[in-house]
């Protein structure tokens, strides 16, 4: 009877503690979640950073290749050129927008802590 009455007694401080340990559990996953969410921007910001600059760098080389080819052709040709550069630069930027997309889907942010989460839920 008297190891009874003291677990009874003990409860209180059993729950306690389970609450104080999932209070650390869950503030464990935030900062978790707030360093992801960090990495995750300075990438961002690095990866617009570097297709900004691979882009303009990109779009001068074509502009003065696309420039030198056209002033390389026959009078009467220069306008057919100019389309024909008109329609490859579509094509390209086309093919550009497709593999942008795709990158977007396949992209998976804050991977770690989903990860986390789902095995959290599992052990409980």
């Amino acid at each position: 009877m008297r190891s009874a009455i003291e677990r009874l007694l003990a409860l209180p401080e059993t729950l306690a503690r389970a609450a104080a340990v999932s209070l650390d559990l869950a503030r464990n996953r935030l900062e978790l979640f707030s360093l992801e969410a960090r990495e995750e921007g300075m990438r961002l910001i690095l990866l617009a950073v570097w297709t900004a600059a691979a882009a303009v760098f990109a779009g001068l080389t074509l502009i003065l290749l696309t420039f030198g080819a056209i002033y390389a052709l026959p009078d009467g040709a220069r306008s057919l050129g100019l389309l024909g550069f008109a329609v490859f630069y579509a094509l390209c930027g086309a093919a550009a927008i497709l593999v942008v997309r795709r990158r977007f889907r396949e992209m998976r942010p804050f991977a770690r802590s989903i990860e986390q989460l789902k095995r959290d839920r599992e052990s409980f």
